[in-house]
């Protein structure tokens, strides 16, 4: 006697299909293709800087379009991939409780935490080597925005709050959000690592010192994103920190530099 299948409700089979647990090798394609090419790029040109031991910003003009165009290419493909290839919501990036002004609270006290890190790796540098390190490409930066009010304008606008704060937020997150995705029985915290360290190495063109000290900013980073999945603190967070370390280097170098 031939058995029927028991018949199943319209758009069930779809619903099925769409729950699914993808393999494991389509978030991890999703966040090479984020990563490789963005922080990739990014450790591999500031590799050539560190061996040429010249670090040269472009033109306030060339930095606008550069800071505009990764924000559009990355963040819209980081959106694409995140929707369409890895058949996530959008929410996955802000599914934590929380309201607007806890985000602003808890952006200022992950900025407060980033700071106080960067303070003991200066205290530690102090200790050692009896003065702190600041890398040239700081130092080149912050010339830059003392000669030239466009300078200021577009480094601190454009550049800090979409390319730095926005994008590499988005980025962090989106590869943070793929790795869970991919090994989802695994501990997470080894992702919030790998992240941290790649974090770091994106921004060598800062000299192999300054690496642990981003490392450590991007590991606040990546545990606060693991705990509370709100990708607006980060952001906060990340922008007013760069937006403090540059005016500092800006118009108060001599903080950067104490010691001997």
């Amino acid at each position: 006697m031939q058995q029927t299948s028991p018949e199943i409700p319209d758009g069930s089979v779809a619903a099925t299909a769409a729950a699914r647990p993808l393999p494991a090798w389509i978030p991890l394609l999703c966040a090479l293709l984020v990563i490789g090419p963005y922080w990739g790029l990014a450790a591999l040109s500031g590799s050539s800087s560190l061996e040429s031991g010249q670090f040269e910003l472009p033109p306030p003009e060339m930095l606008l379009y550069q800071a505009l165009g990764l924000f559009v290419v990355f963040g819209g493909l980081s959106v694409l991939l995140h929707v369409f290839a890895c058949r996530r919501p959008l929410k996955d990036f802000n599914q934590g409780e929380g309201s607007l002004l806890r985000d602003l609270l808890e952006g200022v006290g992950v900025f407060a935490l980033l700071m106080m890190a960067v303070m003991a790796v200066n205290l530690l540098l102090m200790l050692l080597r009896g003065e702190t390190y600041v890398s040239g490409a700081v130092s080149e930066i912050a010339r830059a925005l003392a000669s030239s009010p466009l300078y200021m304008a577009v480094f601190l606008g454009p550049v800090v709050w979409l390319q730095a704060a926005v994008l590499e937020e988005l980025s962090r997150s989106f590869l943070l959000l793929r790795l869970w995705q991919a090994f989802p029985a695994s501990p997470q915290l080894p992702a919030v690592l790998l992240s941290s360290i790649l974090f770091g190495l994106a921004h060598i063109y800062q000299g192999w010192e300054a690496v642990p000290a981003i490392t450590a900013i991007g590991l606040i980073l990546g545990l606060y994103f693991q705990r509370r999945r709100r990708l607006l603190p980060l952001v906060i967070a990340h922008g007013l920190f760069d937006t403090t370390v540059m005016l500092i280097a800006t118009y108060f170098p001599e903080m950067l530099k104490a010691g001997a």
